[in-house]
């Protein structure tokens, strides 16, 4: 608005107003690990994903991470404080999605993803990716999935006992 102490023959032009649109742009992230070097088949193997944000806007919708578990692998659970997490099968593959309202610039809490390595799974190497999204128009989509290879061994305990009868004699 402009003023002055001289007389303004049209003061319908002293007021101008404008919209202006703010665009909102993250970059989500995420990273897929777990501790053991070789796990063995017919043990659990637990996950840690962990997605952030690196911003420069808060993500104001829901953010989804979403992992199809590969064959050679069985769902048993998934949680992190913040996230709802559920398994549903998908054209036969068991599909985890976490989601949570909002994420503001910064890493999330951790998702803890606990799988059942199959008997029969190994020796071999098993890729799992896990993909993150929201509805917030994303900076760098090329960190936006991660894959863990797990390399699964076999180990067996095998024993052999023989006994021989004898004859008893009378």
């Amino acid at each position: 608005r402009v003023e002055s102490d001289t007389t303004d023959p049209d003061p319908s032009n002293n007021d101008s107003r404008a919209a202006v649109g703010i665009d909102q742009l993250v970059d989500l992230s995420i990273t897929k690990t777990h501790d053991d070097a070789t796990v063995v088949a017919g043990e659990p193997l637990d996950f840690t994903l962990a997605v952030a944000n690196a911003g420069p806007s808060d993500e104001l919708g829901t953010v989804t991470v979403t992992d199809t578990i590969p064959d050679g692998m069985s769902y048993v659970g998934a949680a992190g404080s913040g996230w709802d997490c559920a398994m549903a099968e998908v054209a036969g593959d068991e599909v985890v999605t976490c989601t949570r309202d909002g994420l503001a610039v910064g890493p999330a809490p951790d998702i803890t993803l606990t799988v059942d390595i199959l008997p029969d799974a190994g020796p071999g190497t098993l890729p799992n990716t896990a993909v993150v999204a929201g509805p917030t128009a994303d900076s760098d989509e090329t960190n936006n999935s991660a894959t863990d290879e797990v390399v699964v061994g076999d180990v067996a305990d095998l024993a052999i006992v023989k006994t021989v009868g004898v004859p008893a004699t009378v």
